[in-house]
């Protein structure tokens, strides 16, 4: 088995090998090398061929989201035996002026030493090299110091602080790997930095790299091999912490799936980097078979004992090892492609392999009985996955695992990635247990919901129109619904169903609807975060069009400059927050009356002086919107909108860099601030558009370094952007919208006397110019007639039902202040996440508390005791349940995320109350999680709220 020294040495020797294969070129070339290297090859033209027909839809396909510029780099691999003669053409020109840095020799006897012990070390611990590897390993030992004997003489010394005299420093990404005798360590930032300077100081403006000619012995194969490994599970480790965190209400669905299948895209690609190493060695079958049998032999296993004589030779007490190194999913892979018959479509009705009880305890469980839970869930998923490979090509998302499949289908093939997302698939489910199957009824339920508002705006609609929303909006809006009922009906269950009856097979009963999302969390999380995404554009463009919802902020933002309204409304409070400032005002937010007209005919795109004068005077247009200012909404959700072409358009791939990735966290409209000393993230809503502007110029021009480019690191970066942007995703733009219509038409109704007294019954001749009231309040206030806008207030102020109920459709029912507040979070020195607990980053901050009457906060002010319970269910279902029991009420009760918050003035009423919940729970098989509960707390901070 390779030790961490074996591996680490590895990892800088590759390194340093490519450097001096830089240096030696660069150097050569810059004092008239005459002669021609024998075997430079550029890898970007020796890889590139003019793609047609599906493979180059393909390409442009995977090369969208390239946010990021990168440098014009050309890389060349550089032959083993053009090493010497460039040396001697250096050392040749000493008289002229060379002298070779120190750094240089530094290197290369740290190549010499490691490669003197390499072969020898892999043998130790079980490698099997032929004798033809060791004469090429020892071949370029002769010529790598052959290279130092002939620079040596014209060799200056190093200073005596150089990096070059140091050794492998700390592993740059700080996590033990679990594969101890395993790691691979980076070199230390200090030494990558001065390779970095020197690298530019070799020759200005060549900008060639040079890549030392690879070498494919198995010892090299079985090196990149851990290396990959080891990145491999630190992004299994980050994309277990995503769904743990998931299961504690603390992500969004949507926002775990998208990151996750972002991870194994990361996972693919460093995949597909090292590949080629393993071709001479079986692929990745003969690799996966001899890792296994290393760590196996690491753990002290006999080799009898790592494969058995019986019919089934794995031995299943080596279930552990087995699942850290991919042989438990490539068994079954493997297995399930041989069953494969082209076009064929697989089907085997629930409980073919057995019964999978999510309720059980896998902890107690053996090796075989772990494997046998593991296949079962696999084996029914890849009939899933098959069929929607086979029988429904556009399926609306496609993560990676399906794309695997899809691969596997056409090629017959098990590409490592597929592996890799099917032992994800298996993580997933070891964390969320029964919970699991909750995602899909979360994503059913949430459809719906938008299905529903979409209906009813067409049906608001019906007779209301403008010219600036053309009825191929309404088409649009009608084929997202069309497709939203299509997912509803479970195509891939119909589609099953019609191949049983095609080959007369019985429709079972154990065949369920949904069974595709109820099986995969992260495949449910894209099917939602498609239809949010084309939801929230929805939103957006009718609230761009039709202005209602701009117009109505800026009669309430007047009339709370004026001190006239008695209370806020939380849903158009929001909404400003999410939607900025910019997208409300063209100059800024105005403090005045005249600045109010101003702002909104800047806005509407008219002459203030319209808003001025009677009716009788002037000729107002029919329509309003159309001004040169009109139309300046933007979306809030940057980070989330990246991944739009690749969960809601049509690119079916993207071949994601960890570069891309860094670049599209960088879009985050939040920025990230660390209070050590509480041992809380925080994350602020950066307000002004310009200092945006200025922190995002900032992150581009920050160096690169390869810490910051961890895959891990920034997986966890991605999760907690598009965390920040959750609740503008899910904000319902589209119900703002008539709310503030509706709210419009009550003013109307309050003011139309006075109105009409003044401006004439004809102030608006149709409904669709009912914006226009908002002008007139506005216009006559400036002339110093405040009546109107005192009249206005007065109607809002007796809304105050109306605001309430308002509210509650929206989901709000907390203070929007709390939306302009840090979203917190607590991080352990584990790297675990939960919930500030501090007074000022409590659980409000970044939740939505259900039910939430006015009264509600100030019977928790006056409670003395208080109970805590984390139950195992969503917080829709949880809302669900308490709207619909009479007995429990926002008196004693309030809901956040999946918690229920238990609060009474005394102890007879506390046994009260919480019999009441308990009995909630018990009559709608609601279950609670014990380790999530905190009982009889003196305050809500006790209780972790």
């Amino acid at each position: 088995m390779l030790p961490p020294a074996l591996v680490s040495t590895y990892r800088l020797y590759k390194q340093d090998t490519d450097y001096v294969a830089t240096w030696l070129t660069q150097t050569a070339k810059a004092h008239g090398y005459p002669d021609a290297l024998s075997e430079v090859v550029d890898m970007a033209k020796a890889s590139s061929k003019r793609l047609k027909g599906k493979a180059r839809t393909k390409a442009k396909n995977r090369s969208i989201g390239q946010s990021v510029q990168t440098q014009k780099t050309h890389t060349y691999t550089l032959a083993i035996k053009d090493f010497v003669p460039l040396a001697a053409f250096i050392a040749s020109r000493a008289n002229s002026g060379i002298q070779v840095p120190g750094l240089i020799m530094s290197i290369l006897n740290r190549i010499i030493e490691a490669r003197t012990h390499h072969g020898q070390q892999l043998n130790d611990y079980g490698g099997q090299t032929t004798a033809q590897e060791n004469v090429k390993h020892q071949h370029f030992i002769k010529v790598l110091e052959e290279v130092r004997d002939t620079l040596k003489p014209c060799t200056r010394l190093p200073p005596p602080t150089s990096a070059a005299t140091e050794g492998p420093g700390e592993a740059l990404n700080g996590v033990e790997s679990v594969f101890d005798a395993l790691a691979v360590s980076e070199a230390s930032p200090s030494l990558l930095d001065t390779l970095g300077m020197q690298s530019r100081q070799i020759l200005a403006g060549d900008e060639a790299v040079y890549m030392a000619e690879p070498q494919t012995s198995f010892e090299n194969a079985i090196v990149a091999y851990t290396m990959m490994m080891n990145d491999l599970q630190d992004i299994r480790s980050r994309i277990r912490w995503i769904w743990e965190n998931y299961k504690k209400g603390l992500f969004t669905l949507s926002g775990a799936a998208v990151a996750t299948d972002t991870a194994i895209d990361l996972a693919r690609n460093a995949t597909e980097e090292v590949t080629p190493l393993f071709k001479d060695h079986n692929g990745f079958p003969g690799m996966i078979h001899s890792f296994f049998r290393y760590r196996c032999l690491l753990k002290g296993y006999q080799e009898n004992e790592v494969y058995l004589s019986e019919e089934d030779n794995f031995n299943y007490d080596l279930y552990e090892i087995a699942d850290e190194v991919y042989m438990n999913v490539f068994r079954m892979l493997h297995s399930f492609a041989g069953t494969l018959v082209q076009s064929d479509v697989p089907i085997y009705v629930d409980g073919t392999f057995g019964s999978y009880d999510p309720t059980s305890n896998r902890d107690l469980k053996t090796g075989r009985q772990k494997f046998t839970e593991d296949r079962i869930l696999l084996l029914e998923f890849f009939t899933e996955l098959i069929t929607v490979a086979r029988r429904i090509p556009d399926y609306p998302a496609k993560d990676v695992f399906l794309c695997g499949m899809v691969e596997l289908s056409k090629t017959g093939a098990v590409p490592f990635y597929l592996i890799f997302a099917a032992q994800v698939f298996l993580d997933i489910h070891h964390i969320l247990r029964d919970q699991a199957a909750l995602s899909s009824e979360q994503v059913l339920r949430q459809v719906t919901r938008m299905n529903s508002e979409l209906e009813k705006h067409l049906n608001f609609h019906t007779n209301l129109k403008i010219g600036g929303w053309p009825a191929s909006n309404d088409t649009i809006i009608r084929e997202l619904r069309k497709n939203m009922r299509w997912i509803d009906g479970d195509p891939v269950y119909k589609a099953k169903v019609k191949l049983l009856q095609q080959a007369g097979r019985p429709i079972s009963s154990c065949t369920k609807r949904h069974h595709i999302l109820r099986r995969s969390p992260v495949l449910s999380g894209l099917i939602l975060f498609h239809f949010q995404l084309r939801f929230h554009n929805a939103g957006i463009s009718v609230t761009d069009a039709w202005g209602s919802t701009i117009y109505t902020a800026h009669l309430y933002n007047a009339l709370r400059n004026e001190k006239l309204l008695k209370r806020r409304w939380n849903g158009l409070d929001v909404a400003q927050i999410l939607l900025r400032e910019e997208s409300f005002y063209v100059a800024g937010w105005p403090q005045n009356k005249e600045r109010y007209l101003q702002e909104f005919c800047l806005r509407l795109g008219m002459d203030e002086a319209l808003f001025k004068k009677p009716i009788q005077d002037q000729r107002r247009s029919s329509s309003f919107g159309s001004g040169a200012e009109a139309g300046k909404i933007k979306d809030r959700i940057p980070v989330s909108l990246k991944f739009k072409s690749r969960y809601a358009g049509e690119a079916e791939r993207v071949d994601w860099t960890p570069k891309q990735i860094d670049g599209i966290c960088s879009s985050s409209e939040y920025q990230q601030v660390r209070l050590e000393e509480e041992d809380i993230l925080q994350f602020h809503l950066i307000p002004d558009a310009e200092e945006l502007r200025r922190r995002r110029e900032q992150h581009q021009r920050k160096p690169i370094s390869a810490d910051s480019l961890r895959p891990e690191s920034l997986v966890r970066e991605l999760m907690l952007s598009l965390q920040n942007e959750s609740l503008e995703l899910q904000f319902s733009y589209l119900l703002l919208h008539r709310l503030c219509w509706q709210l419009l038409r009550r003013v109307k109704e309050h003011c139309d006397a006075l109105m009409c007294e003044r401006y004439g019954s004809k102030y608006i001749e149709r409904e669709n110019q009912l914006p226009f009231l908002v002008g007139y309040i506005l216009g006559a206030a400036v002339g110093m007639d405040y009546e109107l806008m005192q009249a206005a207030a007065d109607g809002m102020n007796e809304m105050n039902e109306f605001f309430d109920a308002a509210d509650q459709q929206l989901g709000l029912g907390f203070d929007s202040d709390m939306i302009s507040n840090s979203i917190g979070f607590r991080i352990a020195e584990d790297g675990t996440v939960g919930r500030s607990s501090t007074s000022a980053h409590a659980e409000t901050n970044v939740a939505i508390w259900s039910p939430a009457h006015p009264t509600a906060f100030d019977k928790v002010c006056k409670a003395t005791i208080f109970t805590r319970l984390g139950t195992r269910h969503s917080h829709q279902e949880v809302k669900a349940a308490l709207d619909a029991t009479k007995d429990v009420d926002q008196t004693f009760c309030l809901s956040v995320n999946n918690i229920i918050l238990i609060f009474s003035a005394s102890q007879d009423e506390y046994t009260m109350h919480c019999h009441k919940v308990l009995q909630m729970l018990e009559n709608r098989s609601m279950r609670v999680n014990v380790n999530d509960c905190v009982f009889d707390s003196e305050n809500s901070t006790d209780a972790g709220i």
